[in-house]
């Protein structure tokens, strides 16, 4: 008979050597029926996720190029030349535009995508990945 370390006692255990007790608090992982990692990575993922949504997601700025009717933000006067584009009243612009499209929200999507094709991963956490990839958007 071979003795199993809830999962609980492991998230906890996890946040206490990251210091990071505070999280513990956050996400309630008691009860998590299984003890595989996978299911216990999902649930904090996604609860973590949530309540990251709830605050608001990283943005950042995004650096844009585009043939525009109006001007907005640096006008590219040489291609707007080059192209004849004042003539039929246009511009060619470069502006910055804000975004969640960020690298670290990349990363988390691509680690739900990851923790979802897992094996053996509980049904209602499956469930739970899918609904926190279409909150996130």
């Amino acid at each position: 008979m071979s003795a199993s370390i809830p999962i609980a006692n492991i998230y906890y255990l996890l946040c206490y050597a990251w210091n990071r007790l505070e999280q513990g608090k956050i996400i309630d992982v008691s009860q998590t029926p299984t003890t595989e990692l996978a299911d216990l990575f999902a649930l904090v993922l996604c609860d973590g996720i949530r309540h990251l949504a709830r605050r608001g997601l990283e943005q950042g700025y995004e650096a844009r190029e585009e043939e525009l009717s109006g001007i907005r933000g640096r006008l590219d006067i040489a291609n707007s030349l080059r192209r004849s584009l004042f003539m039929q009243g246009r511009a060619h612009c470069r502006y910055d535009e804000l975004s969640a499209d960020t690298g670290a929200n990349r990363i988390l999507k691509a680690t739900l995508v990851s923790l979802q094709n897992a094996d053996r991963l509980d049904r209602k956490l499956h469930h739970k990945i899918r609904v926190t990839q279409k909150f996130g958007r």
